[in-house]
């Protein structure tokens, strides 16, 4: 019985946390500016025996262009981005090169 409190209780503040986590980061966001960009790279990281996919994204801001490096694709595999393939990227308006 003990044992199922505990796990409960564990599983409730993990599954809290996530919740927190996901709230605070589109507050952060929120303002930020989503807008179009173009993959001009790709690659795969091996991560011991996982690996994950990155891109080198080009876009343009206010009239600036800007390129950033390595972006996680979140369980996306290579074929999924080829070169100049569109993607929509938020930024953050007062600093555009941080996503």
């Amino acid at each position: 019985m003990a044992s199922y409190f505990v796990d409960t209780l564990g599983l409730t503040a993990v599954m809290a946390f996530l919740v927190v986590t996901r709230l605070l980061r589109t507050r952060k966001t929120a303002s930020w500016s989503q807008i179009r960009g173009s993959v001009t790279g790709v690659r795969v990281r091996a991560l011991g025996d996982l690996s994950e996919t990155l891109i080198d994204v080009a876009y343009s801001f206010e009239g600036r262009a800007f390129e950033v490096h390595d972006l996680v694709t979140d369980g996306a595999e290579l074929r999924d981005f080829p070169v100049k393939t569109p993607v929509e990227l938020l930024v953050q308006s007062r600093q555009p090169r941080r996503m």
